[in-house]
């Protein structure tokens, strides 16, 4: 019998469950994030959180601009797999998404980082792509709002 202990991620799930399990669980399911939904940008949760306006102006601009910089690094470093940038990247903008409640992006940063520790490759390039889409259209759900308060 044995034991997984907490907090354990999507690959040392799948290597105890193949043991038990006759079935390829690589080939017959399909990864949990392998496409996540949007995250629209919560105004309402985000006023409470941050109540004064000349913070709420500077998280959004400092957001939008420190998003933007990395994302384009991250497509950088993607093109050419550099899996150590794409970890450190990934791992700085967990922090800027999380303050602006992106869970589902946080969701797949932690697998792309998952993938990359384990040093599974296969499937990253894709789920950075994926990453990157879904970070530059929460960045314009972000400008629109900054917008309407003007």
């Amino acid at each position: 019998q044995e034991v997984l202990p907490k907090p354990f991620d999507n690959h040392d799930l799948q290597n105890i469950l193949s043991k038990y399990i006759i079935t390829n669980l690589n080939n017959n399911i399909e990864p949990i994030n392998s496409k996540i939904d949007f995250d629209y940008f919560n105004a309402a949760q985000f006023e409470i959180d941050f109540n004064n306006s000349k913070i709420i102006n500077d998280i959004i601009d400092t957001f939008i601009e420190e998003t933007s910089t990395n994302l384009q690094e991250l497509k950088k470093q993607n093109s050419i797999n550099n899996y150590d940038e794409i970890n450190r990247i990934i791992h700085y903008l967990k922090s800027s998404f999380g303050y602006m409640r992106a869970n589902n992006i946080l969701v797949l940063s932690n697998d792309i980082m998952s993938e990359i520790e384990h040093k599974n490759y296969k499937t990253i390039n894709e789920k950075v792509v994926l990453y990157m889409e879904s970070g530059k259209l929460f960045i314009e759900e972000v400008k629109k709002y900054k917008e309407s308060k003007k």
